[in-house]
């Protein structure tokens, strides 16, 4: 486990404290998801892929910093009904790439799913029940995942994958990546469980007068809101029962093709004897 959310799992943040988040004004989710050790020895490189809650927030002074990042393309998973009415003008004066990739379209509306539940309509939901939402994702949108894959294999620069709050859609894709790349599955359960710090807890502080205003339970449903790292290794668990693993996965239904996927494993991967050497973030 770690010792700071932040940092890297305790065998490594004795070597290198690293802070993964990318401080920004906008976005409070933002994070680089390299540095992870695989079990072949080797490690994700840093500065090549960062997950992230809504861009449409972010002002001018961050503009610079993604800049700053190499960041060349963004794959946005959100529905049409989530994003801005108007693009905001840093993507247009940014030269950033956006590829719309929406989730959520067909089944697994997360957002109705909240709506229905600080209505009271949905009053009981735990984390199997999160599980669930999460393997409906595997099972309905294998394209959408490939073609994150394939988005990140064909940059020249940094990629940002990002839905509204950076945890389940943006969760179940980089868990895909970094299952693919070789990190053990506590290690992804544990950089999915950033964002309960990082998004969550905000929003649980926030949401708790609102139930109690309508005379809901907030505690019946809290493992909706929350990013508690058993959901994750049910879903990996799930996807090693359904598919045999990542790679089956994204080379099966996701339709990516081999030179994509191994294109993948040469930007991302790096010797742990070199990695580390260019982390800091600018600020």
């Amino acid at each position: 486990m770690t010792q700071d959310s932040d940092m890297l799992p305790d065998s490594e943040a004795e070597q290198a404290p690293w802070n993964r988040r990318v401080p920004l004004q906008g976005s409070a989710n933002f994070r680089d998801i390299g540095g992870y050790p695989t079990t072949t020895g080797e490690r994700v490189r840093t500065g090549v892929v960062f997950r992230s809650g809504s861009l449409d927030q972010l002002s001018e002074n961050d503009v610079p910093v993604l800049q700053a990042l190499g960041v060349r393309a963004v794959a946005d998973l959100r529905r049409e009904a989530e994003r801005a009415e108007v693009t905001p003008p840093w993507f247009q004066a940014s030269g950033i790439a956006v590829a719309q990739l929406p989730i959520g379209t067909r089944v697994a509306h997360l957002k109705s799913i909240a709506e229905r539940m600080i209505a009271g309509e949905i009053a009981d939901f735990d984390t199997d029940d999160m599980v669930d939402i999460y393997t409906t994702l595997l099972t309905h949108y294998p394209a959408e995942f490939g073609a994150v894959t394939r988005l990140i294999a064909g940059s020249e620069g940094a990629t940002v994958v990002h839905c509204t709050a950076g945890k389940d859609r943006t969760g179940v894709a980089v868990a895909l990546l970094l299952s693919f790349l070789g990190v053990d599955d506590a290690t992804v359960a544990e950089d999915y469980a950033l964002s309960q710090q990082h998004y969550s807890m905000p929003l649980l502080a926030e949401l708790e007068g609102r139930f109690a205003d309508l005379d809901s339970d907030l505690d019946r449903v809290r493992a909706f809101f929350e990013a508690q790292p058993a959901v994750m290794l049910g879903l990996l668990a799930d996807l090693r029962t359904r598919f045999g693993d990542a790679a089956a996965y994204l080379a099966g239904p996701a339709g990516v093709s081999r030179e994509d996927l191994a294109r993948v494993r040469e930007r991302l991967l790096e010797s742990q004897d070199v990695a580390g050497q260019d982390r800091e973030h600018p600020a």
